[in-house]
């Protein structure tokens, strides 16, 4: 492979709802990472439900490139940097 390996993309601001939307892969790339728009949720924190702004990541990937396994670790990792930002400090 030559150039990029994976694309970010985003929906950019929308009012309809719409979380995310499955992305296709512009070849040669291994992968396409989305994200949805930010928006506020209700989430559960120290057992009481409290309003959180939350974003939706989804990933595209060639099977052929990458296992299920690997793709989970790098979702889990970009979890961690966007939960704790000061991590990409270290």
């Amino acid at each position: 492979m030559a150039n990029g390996t994976v694309t970010i993309t985003n929906l950019g601001v929308s009012t309809a709802g719409i979380v995310g939307v499955y992305q296709i892969l512009n070849p040669p790339e291994a992968a396409i990472l989305g994200l949805g728009p930010l928006a506020e949720e209700p989430i559960v924190v120290d057992k009481q439900v409290v309003a959180r702004l939350c974003i939706n990541f989804i990933l595209a990937f060639d099977h052929r490139v990458l296992d299920g396994f690997t793709a989970a670790q790098f979702m889990s990792r970009i979890k961690e940097l966007v939960e704790q930002p000061l991590l990409l400090l270290l």
